[in-house]
Protein backbone atom coordinates (compact mmCIF):
# COMPACT_ATOMS: atom_id res chain seq x y z
CA UNK A 1 0.00 0.00 0.00
CA UNK A 2 1.25 3.48 -0.80
CA UNK A 3 0.91 6.55 1.39
CA UNK A 4 -1.75 7.82 -1.04
CA UNK A 5 -3.72 4.56 -0.64
CA UNK A 6 -3.48 4.88 3.13
CA UNK A 7 -4.69 8.48 3.05
CA UNK A 8 -7.63 7.50 0.84
CA UNK A 9 -8.62 4.81 3.34
CA UNK A 10 -8.42 7.28 6.22
CA UNK A 11 -10.70 9.71 4.39
CA UNK A 12 -13.14 6.84 3.86
CA UNK A 13 -13.05 5.89 7.55
CA UNK A 14 -13.62 9.52 8.52
CA UNK A 15 -16.45 9.79 5.98
CA UNK A 16 -14.82 12.85 4.43
CA UNK A 17 -16.72 12.53 1.15
CA UNK A 18 -19.21 14.82 -0.52
CA UNK A 19 -22.68 13.53 -1.40
CA UNK A 20 -21.28 12.89 -4.90
CA UNK A 21 -18.59 10.55 -3.52
CA UNK A 22 -15.65 12.92 -3.99
CA UNK A 23 -13.06 13.37 -1.22
CA UNK A 24 -13.55 16.66 0.58
CA UNK A 25 -10.00 17.91 1.22
CA UNK A 26 -9.30 19.05 4.76
CA UNK A 27 -6.03 20.88 5.38
CA UNK A 28 -6.02 20.03 9.11
CA UNK A 29 -6.41 16.31 8.41
CA UNK A 30 -3.83 16.38 5.62
CA UNK A 31 -1.23 18.20 7.76
CA UNK A 32 -1.24 15.45 10.41
CA UNK A 33 -1.51 12.45 8.10
CA UNK A 34 2.22 11.82 7.47
CA UNK A 35 3.19 11.93 11.14
CA UNK A 36 0.33 9.65 12.14
CA UNK A 37 1.26 7.13 9.42
CA UNK A 38 4.87 7.28 10.60
CA UNK A 39 3.79 6.43 14.14
CA UNK A 40 1.45 3.69 12.90
CA UNK A 41 4.12 2.03 10.76
CA UNK A 42 6.60 2.07 13.65
CA UNK A 43 4.03 0.57 16.00
CA UNK A 44 3.01 -2.27 13.69
CA UNK A 45 6.62 -3.14 12.86
CA UNK A 46 7.12 -3.77 16.58
CA UNK A 47 4.47 -6.51 16.21
CA UNK A 48 5.53 -7.80 12.79
CA UNK A 49 9.16 -6.77 12.26
CA UNK A 50 10.72 -5.71 8.99
CA UNK A 51 13.48 -8.24 8.30
CA UNK A 52 16.49 -7.23 6.22
CA UNK A 53 19.95 -8.58 5.55
CA UNK A 54 23.32 -6.91 5.28
CA UNK A 55 26.61 -8.36 4.07
CA UNK A 56 29.54 -6.96 6.00
CA UNK A 57 32.04 -5.30 3.66
CA UNK A 58 35.41 -6.13 5.16
CA UNK A 59 38.17 -3.53 5.47
CA UNK A 60 41.82 -4.49 5.96
CA UNK A 61 42.90 -3.93 9.57
CA UNK A 62 39.37 -3.35 10.84
CA UNK A 63 37.55 -5.61 13.32
CA UNK A 64 34.48 -3.61 14.40
CA UNK A 65 31.68 -3.12 11.87
CA UNK A 66 28.66 -0.89 12.46
CA UNK A 67 25.19 -1.99 11.46
CA UNK A 68 23.10 -0.13 8.87
CA UNK A 69 21.29 3.01 10.00
CA UNK A 70 17.91 1.26 10.02
CA UNK A 71 19.16 -1.54 12.33
CA UNK A 72 16.77 -2.21 15.22
CA UNK A 73 17.57 -5.69 16.50
CA UNK A 74 19.62 -8.73 15.55
CA UNK A 75 17.85 -11.71 14.03
CA UNK A 76 20.84 -13.93 13.20
CA UNK A 77 24.39 -14.00 11.84
CA UNK A 78 25.48 -16.13 8.89
CA UNK A 79 29.11 -17.12 8.37
CA UNK A 80 29.83 -18.56 4.92
CA UNK A 81 26.16 -19.46 4.58
CA UNK A 82 25.82 -21.17 7.96
CA UNK A 83 24.13 -19.75 11.01
CA UNK A 84 26.62 -18.89 13.77
CA UNK A 85 26.97 -17.33 17.23
CA UNK A 86 30.73 -17.08 16.83
CA UNK A 87 31.07 -13.31 16.86
CA UNK A 88 31.03 -10.83 19.71
CA UNK A 89 29.14 -7.56 19.74
CA UNK A 90 30.52 -4.34 21.18
CA UNK A 91 28.58 -1.07 21.30
CA UNK A 92 26.13 -2.15 18.59
CA UNK A 93 28.94 -3.32 16.29
CA UNK A 94 29.89 -6.84 15.29
CA UNK A 95 33.49 -7.78 16.02
CA UNK A 96 35.12 -9.97 13.35
CA UNK A 97 38.70 -11.07 14.05
CA UNK A 98 41.33 -9.99 11.50
CA UNK A 99 42.25 -13.61 10.69
CA UNK A 100 38.62 -14.56 9.90
CA UNK A 101 38.22 -14.48 6.10
CA UNK A 102 34.60 -15.68 6.10
CA UNK A 103 31.72 -13.90 4.40
CA UNK A 104 29.52 -12.52 7.17
CA UNK A 105 25.89 -11.66 6.60
CA UNK A 106 23.68 -10.10 9.25
CA UNK A 107 19.93 -10.71 9.26
CA UNK A 108 18.25 -8.04 11.32
CA UNK A 109 15.01 -6.33 12.15
CA UNK A 110 14.85 -2.82 10.75
CA UNK A 111 13.18 0.45 11.60
CA UNK A 112 11.07 1.72 8.71
CA UNK A 113 11.97 4.93 6.89
CA UNK A 114 10.56 7.96 8.70
CA UNK A 115 7.51 9.39 6.98
CA UNK A 116 7.52 13.19 7.01
CA UNK A 117 5.20 15.82 5.52
CA UNK A 118 7.64 15.91 2.58
CA UNK A 119 7.30 12.16 1.89
CA UNK A 120 5.83 11.57 -1.57
CA UNK A 121 2.42 9.91 -1.77
CA UNK A 122 3.98 7.14 -3.88
CA UNK A 123 5.96 5.94 -0.82
CA UNK A 124 5.35 2.21 -0.25
CA UNK A 125 4.90 1.19 3.36
CA UNK A 126 7.67 -1.17 4.44
CA UNK A 127 5.67 -3.42 6.75
CA UNK A 128 3.85 -6.58 5.62
CA UNK A 129 0.40 -6.38 4.05
CA UNK A 130 -1.53 -7.55 7.12
CA UNK A 131 0.26 -4.91 9.21
CA UNK A 132 -0.49 -2.22 6.61
CA UNK A 133 -4.22 -2.88 6.88
CA UNK A 134 -4.22 -1.87 10.57
CA UNK A 135 -2.57 1.49 9.97
CA UNK A 136 -5.50 3.52 8.51
CA UNK A 137 -7.58 2.71 11.61
CA UNK A 138 -4.85 4.13 13.85
CA UNK A 139 -4.48 7.26 11.71
CA UNK A 140 -8.23 7.85 11.53
CA UNK A 141 -8.61 7.44 15.30
CA UNK A 142 -5.73 9.87 15.89
CA UNK A 143 -7.44 12.40 13.63
CA UNK A 144 -10.53 12.23 15.87
CA UNK A 145 -8.87 12.03 19.27
CA UNK A 146 -9.12 15.79 19.87
CA UNK A 147 -12.60 16.10 18.34
CA UNK A 148 -15.15 16.87 21.07
CA UNK A 149 -18.10 15.76 18.94
CA UNK A 150 -16.92 12.58 17.20
CA UNK A 151 -15.76 9.56 19.19
CA UNK A 152 -12.45 7.98 18.17
CA UNK A 153 -12.87 4.84 20.30
CA UNK A 154 -14.59 2.67 17.65
CA UNK A 155 -11.75 3.26 15.20
CA UNK A 156 -9.17 2.67 17.94
CA UNK A 157 -10.90 -0.62 18.79
CA UNK A 158 -10.71 -1.64 15.14
CA UNK A 159 -7.01 -0.76 15.12
CA UNK A 160 -6.39 -2.82 18.26
CA UNK A 161 -8.28 -5.78 16.77
CA UNK A 162 -6.33 -5.50 13.50
CA UNK A 163 -3.07 -5.26 15.46
CA UNK A 164 -3.96 -8.38 17.45
CA UNK A 165 -4.79 -10.26 14.24
CA UNK A 166 -1.38 -9.65 12.65
CA UNK A 167 0.33 -12.99 12.12
CA UNK A 168 3.91 -13.30 13.30
CA UNK A 169 6.54 -13.72 10.59
CA UNK A 170 7.43 -17.13 11.97
CA UNK A 171 6.45 -19.51 14.77
CA UNK A 172 7.36 -18.11 18.15
CA UNK A 173 7.54 -14.50 17.06
CA UNK A 174 9.87 -11.88 18.48
CA UNK A 175 9.49 -12.83 22.16
CA UNK A 176 10.54 -16.43 21.46
CA UNK A 177 13.66 -15.26 19.61
CA UNK A 178 14.54 -12.88 22.46
CA UNK A 179 14.24 -15.73 24.95
CA UNK A 180 16.47 -17.97 22.83
CA UNK A 181 19.15 -15.32 22.39
CA UNK A 182 19.14 -14.35 26.06
CA UNK A 183 19.71 -18.01 27.05
CA UNK A 184 22.41 -18.51 24.44
CA UNK A 185 20.25 -21.11 22.66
Amino acid sequence: MTLADGKRKVYMLLDEYSSGGIVTPDADIERKMADFFDTAQKQVCAVKPIRRSYTVTRVTGQTDYAMPGDYRELYCVWRDGKRTRRYDWRGGKIVIPLDDAATVEIEYFAFPTTITPDTDDSYEFEVAEDAQQAMPFFVASQQLISDLVLDYSALRSEYNAALAAITPDEPGGVRMRQALFSKGG
